[in-house]
């Protein structure tokens, strides 16, 4: 079952750089395929994100789509939080893990449903954030990050979205603290001995090869067009399987 993975992540790779979100079905599949621990899948998922966000950083900043002089202070308050979140995840029940992954992960493919046809409206918002604010909503994100696997933006996308900060730049945000996120995750999990490296290795690479070709192929049609129609039914069930 395991080998089953690796397609599956080069698709959630595909999602990812298509519409942005996707990432949060790698840890209930890594759960049900890879015979580890919840926690454990949780890490890999933490560190091949730090492939995805790259390559989405890359995308973004070519678009000239990333406020560069706000990242420092959200950086630095994800980092924080989540190398504190990764090192409180070994002390959450598997059961507990399991039931926040799948309920993440259906309203993340809600979200895609009825989310995308609003996104218009922000178009018009704001392109900069107070600091404090930014530090505020960064400790939340790095934190509830590192324990659900959701990589960044499942959690942070909304919240930006609620400040009324312009879509452009809040997806922009979204790709980049994915890396500091992924890495900082990352370190507690090894301090935790929960990452097992040589599984998260070749997860990563695989995420990031599919998070380019979603890219080129988000390029190609609208981003929310390709949101709506992209099967969500097929990653759904992912959810549902980690519970048994």
């Amino acid at each position: 079952m395991e080998l089953l993975l690796y397609p599956l992540t080069f698709v959630v790779g595909l999602f990812v750089g298509a519409t942005g979100i996707g990432g949060v079905a790698l840890a209930p599949a890594m759960d049900a395929w890879m015979g580890v621990s919840t926690g454990t899948a949780v890490a890999i998922a933490m560190a091949s994100f730090v492939a995805s966000g790259a390559v989405g950083t890359l995308t973004y900043q070519l678009r000239g789509a990333i406020e560069w002089r706000q990242v420092p202070m959200l950086a630095g308050a994800v980092i924080v939080s989540a190398f504190a979140g990764a090192l409180t995840l070994q002390l959450i029940p598997n059961a507990w893990l399991r039931l926040g992954l799948g309920t993440l992960m259906m309203l993340s493919g809600l979200r895609v449903l009825a989310g995308t046809r609003k996104a218009a409206r922000h178009d018009a918002g704001t392109a900069s954030v107070r600091p404090l604010s930014l530090a505020a909503v960064g400790i939340v994100t790095g934190w509830g990050s590192a324990i659900t696997a959701s990589g960044g933006p499942l959690i942070l996308l909304p919240i930006l979205l609620l400040m009324k900060v312009r879509i452009r730049t809040a997806v922009g945000f979204c790709q980049v603290v994915q890396v500091p996120i992924g890495l900082a995750a990352s370190l507690g999990n090894h301090i935790t001995g929960l990452l097992d490296l040589s599984r998260a290795v070749p997860i990563a690479l695989i995420l990031g090869a599919g998070t380019a070709a979603g890219a080129l192929i988000g390029n190609t049609c609208r981003r929310g067009y390709c949101a709506r129609r992209l099967p969500w039914r097929w990653l759904s069930p992912v959810s549902f399987m980690s519970a048994e």
